[in-house]
């Protein structure tokens, strides 16, 4: 379906593919655009500009935890790439794109089509739709649904369209829609801030006496996901058990697996830690005899804005040594000289240089290490639980061939490769999982 140049009706004419979008390059003003892995560093008036930007009302968003809540959920939603007019007309409310032959951008025709053809609601201020059009079963059906205050008000997404749907039919007021969404986000990260600081009372950042000299198995455990965007349920989980020093490989172990959270920066655990522990359980129940002495994590475990990223949460909640080793650098706000990470990283010219990452009380979140003299980018690295950064840096080095570390490395391969093989014929037969946070 496409939304007509006629303000009261939906044409049946199907979309043409060769729309005029706007997109953020379009448009000269950096708060246009957010970094999903940096949304601490951003200011509250950046964020809620940048919502302004997807057609957001700024229903309720007060605080900077407001808006970097609204934020996630249109990254979680696929519309943070959704680009309308931030600025008001006389009355308030927010001008439309669909200006001549300029439509909203990046819409794709699933996505136009469900909204239109199936969830029959239409709201000024969702990104997607005209501010004045509403499909009128729902509003026919639903005698109590006040139209004006869905248009005055709107909604933010595909998601949040269907909550309303169900909440409408329930004769509850549109208020009391909004109010449920943001308590239900604030609600769980709130719940996971606890817990991680309640894992955080058992972090150990010592190792046990002669731990290297022990050390005969080393493991990497990795997941990967769907080219399509649009699935956030499948993810492919891998471990690898490799001997040390020699690094062979005794195990491995990779499943297609569901997802019960989005990924939300700062909390990448609760998306992958029950995928993981599963895969060890079955590794101890199946060959106990490969259970290693210590795991790395494609992630980060001290540089973390509490100081306890996915390596500390799995170290902890397994109570095993572990390392975070990380492609790109987290920000993390207390770090010292941030601003010449680039410039030092340049001056690492073989393997095993590094230089370390200290905040603003001289604690050190980590290291930089150049891991191969053939590639001219360093890896992060910082310590998880129950090992000290010297020896972390010395087993991390020594398992590097390539860039990453080999534990990490080949379970990455190993489930990319298996999502390749499997995934189509997974989701064929899957229908049921738990649904997302």
């Amino acid at each position: 379906m496409l939304l007509s140049s006629n303000t009261n009706e939906i044409s049946s004419q199907e979309i043409d593919p060769a729309l005029i979008v706007l997109k953020e390059d379009d448009i000269d003003d950096p708060t246009v655009k957010v970094d999903l892995e940096k949304l601490q560093k951003y200011t509250n008036n950046h964020l809620k500009r940048w919502l302004l930007y997807r057609g957001d009302s700024l229903k309720g968003v007060v605080t900077l935890r407001d808006s970097q809540v609204k934020v996630l959920q249109y990254f979680h939603n696929g519309t943070d790439s959704i680009i309308c007019d931030p600025t008001l007309d006389k009355n308030g409310y927010q001008k439309s794109m669909f200006d001549g032959n300029i439509e909203m951008s990046t819409i794709d025709q699933k996505f136009l089509t469900d909204i239109c053809s199936d969830e029959r609601i239409l709201t000024k201020n969702n990104p997607c739709v005209k501010e004045n059009l509403f499909l009128e079963h729902v509003c026919s059906a639903e005698s109590n649904v006040n139209k004006n205050e869905l248009l005055t008000e709107g909604l933010n997404s595909l998601e949040d369209i269907r909550s309303a749907k169900s909440i409408l039919n329930k004769g509850e007021s549109y208020a009391e829609i909004l109010s449920s969404l943001d308590k239900k986000y604030k609600s769980l990260i709130d719940s996971w801030i606890s817990e991680q600081e309640d894992l955080k009372k058992k972090l150990k950042l010592t190792e046990s006496k002669n731990f290297l000299s022990n050390l005969k198995y080393v493991a990497g455990v990795d997941l990967s996901f769907p080219s399509d965007k649009n699935d956030l349920i499948h993810a492919s989980a891998s471990i690898v058990v490799l001997s040390y020093p020699d690094l062979k490989t005794v195990y491995k172990k990779t499943e297609i697996v569901h997802l019960t959270s989005i990924y939300i920066p700062q909390f990448l655990a609760f998306r992958e830690f029950d995928s993981v522990k599963k895969l060890f359980s079955e590794l101890n129940n199946t060959h106990p005899q490969y259970f290693p002495d210590l795991v790395l994590v494609d992630g980060n475990g001290l540089l973390h804005p509490r100081k306890f990223g996915f390596a500390c949460h799995l170290g902890v909640s397994m109570n095993i040594p572990s390392i975070g080793v990380a492609k790109k650098l987290f920000h993390v706000d207390d770090i010292k000289n941030i601003d010449e990470f680039k410039n030092k990283k340049k001056l690492l010219k073989k393997k095993g240089e590094l230089f370390e990452l200290v905040g603003k009380d001289d604690f050190v979140y980590g290291c930089v290490l150049r891991s191969t003299s053939n590639s001219p980018n360093p890896i992060i690295l910082s310590v998880g639980h129950n090992i000290l950064l010297t020896t972390a840096i010395e087993i991390v080095n020594h398992c590097c061939k390539f860039r990453i570390p080999e534990p990490v490395r080949l379970a990455d391969q190993f489930s990319r490769e298996y999502l390749r093989l499997h995934y189509a014929k997974h989701i064929e037969n899957c229908n049921n999982y738990d649904e997302l946070n």
